[in-house]
């Protein structure tokens, strides 16, 4: 049977896989008939499997990340199970780029808490709230960055080649 389940991805995207289900199961007034962890077992395997095949970088992102390891210490904080964050970052070999990879296994509360965000910080030693700066693409990592009170840019809104413009300007004078 399927069901014509109603949500907005917009709503889920950033949250981790169980709490999306949580929230797709809420909206729809579902009762579950099987454990959120087996679904979400199941979804991540899909994801995978679509990964290793329809994976890509966003464009130019590729040129921003180069030019950002010359001037940011860079994490990577995902609510993004590690071994799909891990995937990625070893198929586009940008995994040495970044100091440290905080996922949902690493946090007790995803996004929108603030909590990998800052477990991010406190295992960069000598690195303040004021100097840190976070890219994020949805709704919760945006809260969360704000809970967190951490600058954050939302890069739906700019293209990776604006920002790694704007911030040219800042650091190439």
């Amino acid at each position: 049977d399927n069901i014509d389940l109603q949500y907005k991805y917009k709503d889920l995207a950033g949250l981790n896989t169980e709490e999306a289900l949580k929230k797709i199961f809420e909206t729809n007034q579902l009762k579950l008939a099987d454990s959120i962890t087996n679904l979400s077992a199941q979804k991540r395997k899909i994801a995978l499997k679509i990964m290793r095949t329809d994976l890509k970088l966003m464009p130019d992102f590729d040129s921003f990340i180069q030019f950002a390891k010359q001037y940011f210490i860079l994490s990577v904080v995902s609510s993004g199970s590690r071994e799909s964050i891990n995937f990625g970052l070893k198929k586009f070999k940008l995994h040495s780029l970044f100091v440290n990879i905080i996922t949902n296994e690493d946090v007790k509360f995803a996004k929108p808490s603030p909590e990998g965000f800052l477990l991010s910080l406190e295992s960069i030693e000598g690195i303040k709230k004021e100097e840190a700066l976070i890219f994020e693409d949805a709704d919760s990592g945006l809260e969360a960055a704000r809970l967190a009170g951490i600058d954050v840019v939302d890069i739906r809104n700019l293209g990776w080649k604006q920002i790694e413009k704007i911030l040219r300007t800042t650091f190439e004078k």
